[in-house]
């Protein structure tokens, strides 16, 4: 999301220097919540402000002045393996910076399997969302022996997904159109819009963890791979 926001110069479009103004002014633009964007900005501006030895030793316990979109893509912070969109950080061509197209057209084709001929034809839904995640998540223990996604990665997992499917989409709910624009293209479409209130301090909470107990509900195998070929 962050990509889209410099896309579209909420952010610097190179991507470096980001105040945590800036940063915090993009956010409220997308709907997030005012409080807890202060508290993760925080955290991400002190988590990523790099120790120097030629500084003294307490500096690095304080917020960095600004930060470089591409350092967040180091493992396991904000990045991490078993993404919905991006390749782990320890398989070739060992770039997360981009997307993989391959990893987006298989959300919407999952989506056109699972909801064509339903209320939802057209619609990435939640449970796509999960059975989406456990996909990534069963070819990461397939074919990559160092990735990680311990507690903290799985949590941050569940915040990517309510962010997606209830700050960018809507009430779980994401237009598959609006999804590969987003992920693929990292551009909002012309005929998005952000949320009208802001994404509240309970959803925040609770979302997430729904998120996190769908994923280890969702039922799929690797076998659904050759169906969506």
């Amino acid at each position: 999301m962050l990509n889209t926001l410099a896309n579209h110069g909420f952010l610097p479009r190179d991507g470096r220097k980001m105040t945590p103004k800036e940063l915090y002014e993009a956010l409220m633009l997308v709907g997030l919540q005012p409080s807890s964007s202060v508290a993760f900005l925080a955290f991400l501006y002190i988590t990523y402000n790099p120790p120097n030895p030629n500084r003294p030793f307490l500096s690095q316990f304080t917020p960095a002045p600004s930060i470089d979109l591409h350092r967040l893509t180091l493992s396991n912070l904000l990045e991490h393996d078993v993404s919905l969109s991006r390749h782990d950080l320890s398989m070739p061509p060992f770039n997360t910076t981009v997307p993989v197209p391959e990893y987006v057209e298989r959300m919407v084709r999952l989506a056109k399997f699972n909801n064509t001929g339903t209320e939802y034809e057209g619609i990435f839904t939640r449970k796509n969302q999960y059975d989406a995640r456990r996909l990534r998540w069963l070819e990461s223990v397939r074919d990559n022996d160092a990735y990680f996604y311990g507690l903290f990665p799985q949590f941050a997992s569940g915040v990517e997904c309510s962010l997606l499917m209830d700050v960018i989409g809507r009430d779980g709910q994401l237009r598959v159109d609006h999804l590969e624009s987003i992920l693929l293209h990292e551009r909002f479409p012309d005929d998005w819009h952000p949320r009208t209130s802001p994404y509240t301090i309970r959803e925040l909470v609770f979302k997430p963890l729904q998120c996190w107990w769908g994923l280890y509900h969702s039922q799929v195998s690797l076998g659904l791979l050759d169906e969506l070929k």
